[in-house]
C-alpha cells in the first residue's frame, strides 16, 4: 500500500515540474483514490478532493480542476502544495484559504497603520474602526533643573462610507513635572488640546505609493494657564506618504501648524523689570498658591514637521522599525518673547500583533525616543496599543 501511495505522489511531482496541461485535456476519474486514504495526501502537504465522474475520451487526459486553487489535479491530488506564507510571498493573489466549513477565509496580513511618531498613509477600511492608546514619558536634564513629561493619548479612527474618507479625533491628558535647581517642584496636569482630523486617501497602490493628506482642527480644551494648551483654535496639515514592500515599509511626513492670537501668562518672578506687563493687570489667583501677573501680547505661532521611518517585517505579526522626526516650533517664553525651538527625535522600536482575526486585530508596541538637540528631551519610553474591530458587515462587492 505504501508503494502505491509513493507512486502516485511521485507521478504528481513529475506533473508539477512539467507544467499544467493544455486546456483541451478532458476529465478522467482515475482509480478510486477516496479508498486509498485521502488523509495521507493531506498529511503529505497536498490538497485532495474526489475526482469527477466524467468518462474519459483519451487515457492521456487525466486532470480535474482543484476547487481550492483552480489548478489541475492528478487523480484528485492537487499539483500545488498548501500555502504556508502570506499571499505576496507565496505568489497567490486572493490571499484566502478554506476553513473547516468550506468557506473562504482571509489569511492575516502584515501590520499596517500602527505607527508611533511618523504617520502612515493608510486609511481605515470600510466597516472597521480603530482605537489607539499611547503612553509617553520623556525625561530631560537642563542647565536649570530637570523635567519629566507624561502624555496619554487616545485616538479613534472611523471610515466615512469608504476608505477614501476618514474621520478621527485625538484627546490627551498631560502631566508636566519640573524640578528647578533653585525653586520648588511644580507638576501641573490635566486635559490637553483636542484634535479633530479628516484624511483623504489620495493614493492607494501597493505597487506604487499610498498617500493620505490630513487636515486637523486643534480645539483649545487645555488650560493655557498651566501650559496644557494655547487657548486658541489652531490648524494643522500633514502629508503622509507610504511605500509598502515585501520585507520593508517606508513612510514620509511633511506638515505645518498654525495657531493665531496666542498669549502667554506672566508669573511675578519673571515680569520684565519687576513690573506688571503692558496692561497692568492685577495678580490672578488660581486657588492653589499660584498667581499670574498678566498676559503677554498676542502672537501668531507657526510650526513645521518632517519625519521618515523604515519598518523591517521578518514576520507577518512582528515588525522592527526606526523613526526620525524633526519639529520646528514657535513658542512664547515666560517673558513674553517669541522663542524658536528645534526638536529632533530618533525612535527605534518594535510592534507585535497579539491577535489577527477577521473581525479584530490587537497590536502592541514599545519604542525609546532619543533626543538629539538641546530643545529635545534626552530620552523617553513610548508604549503603544491598538485595537481594530468591525462594526458592520461588508459584502464582497463592497456594499453594506
Amino acid at each position: 500500500m505504501q508503494t502505491v501511495r509513493f507512486g502516485w505522489l511521485l507521478l504528481a511531482g513529475v506533473v508539477l515540474l512539467v507544467g499544467s496541461p493544455s486546456a483541451a485535456c478532458a476529465q478522467y476519474p482515475g482509480p478510486a483514490l477516496a479508498s486509498a486514504d485521502a488523509s495521507f495526501a493531506a498529511e503529505s502537504g497536498w490538497a485532495w478532493q474526489p475526482p469527477s465522474s466524467a468518462k474519459p475520451e483519451s487515457m492521456s487526459k487525466l486532470f480535474d480542476p482543484c476547487l481550492t486553487c483552480g489548478r489541475p489535479m492528478l487523480y484528485g491530488i492537487c499539483c500545488k502544495p498548501f500555502r504556508t506564507g502570506n499571499a505576496r510571498a507565496s505568489g497567490d493573489t486572493d490571499a484566502e484559504k478554506r476553513n473547516g466549513n468550506g468557506d473562504a477565509k482571509k489569511e492575516p496580513k502584515h501590520i499596517r497603520d500602527n505607527a508611533f511618531l511618523v504617520e502612515e498613509a493608510f486609511n481605515q477600511e470600510p466597516g472597521v474602526v480603530q482605537h489607539i492608546f499611547n503612553w509617553v514619558i520623556l525625561w530631560d536634564r537642563t542647565p536649570g533643573g530637570q523635567t519629566r513629561d507624561f502624555t496619554w493619548n487616545y485616538t479613534m479612527e472611523l471610515p466615512l462610507g469608504s476608505q477614501k474618507h476618514q474621520f478621527s479625533f485625538t484627546t490627551q491628558v498631560l502631566s508636566l513635572f519640573e524640578k528647578p535647581d533653585d525653586g520648588p517642584v511644580t507638576q501641573p496636569g490635566g486635559v490637553g488640546d483636542t484634535f479633530l482630523n479628516y484624511r483623504y486617501q489620495l493614493l492607494a497602490d501597493d505597487d506604487f505609493l499610498w498617500c493620505a493628506p490630513r487636515f486637523s482642527l486643534i480645539l483649545p480644551t487645555g488650560d493655557e494657564r498651566f501650559g496644557l494648551g494655547t487657548g486658541q483654535l489652531g490648524y494643522q496639515f500633514n502629508l503622509p506618504i507610504s511605500r509598502y514592500g515585501d520585507r520593508f515599509d517606508f513612510h514620509f511626513n511633511a506638515g505645518f501648524t498654525y495657531i493665531p492670537n496666542v498669549s502667554a501668562f506672566f508669573t511675578p518672578d519673571i515680569v520684565p523689570g519687576g513690573e506688571l506687563p503692558g496692561n497692568g493687570q492685577p495678580l490672578l489667583g488660581l486657588g492653589n498658591g499660584s498667581a499670574f501677573a498678566g498676559r503677554s501680547p498676542r502672537r501668531d505661532l507657526h510650526g513645521y514637521n518632517l519625519g521618515a521611518s523604515a519598518f523591517w517585517k521578518p514576520k507577518t505579526n512582528l515588525h522592527f522599525f526606526v523613526e526620525a522626526l524633526a519639529l520646528w516650533n514657535e513658542e512664547i517664553d515666560g517673558r513674553g518673547f517669541l522663542d524658536h525651538t528645534t526638536q529632533v527625535f530618533v525612535n527605534p522600536g518594535v510592534r507585535y500583533a497579539v491577535c489577527q482575526f477577521e473581525e479584530v486585530e490587537w497590536v502592541i508596541g514599545v519604542s525609546a525616543p532619543i533626543g538629539l538637540t538641546r530643545d529635545t528631551p534626552d530620552i523617553g519610553v513610548f508604549f503603544y496599543m491598538s485595537i481594530e474591530h468591525t462594526f458592520r458587515k461588508i459584502r464582497e462587492n463592497g456594499g453594506e
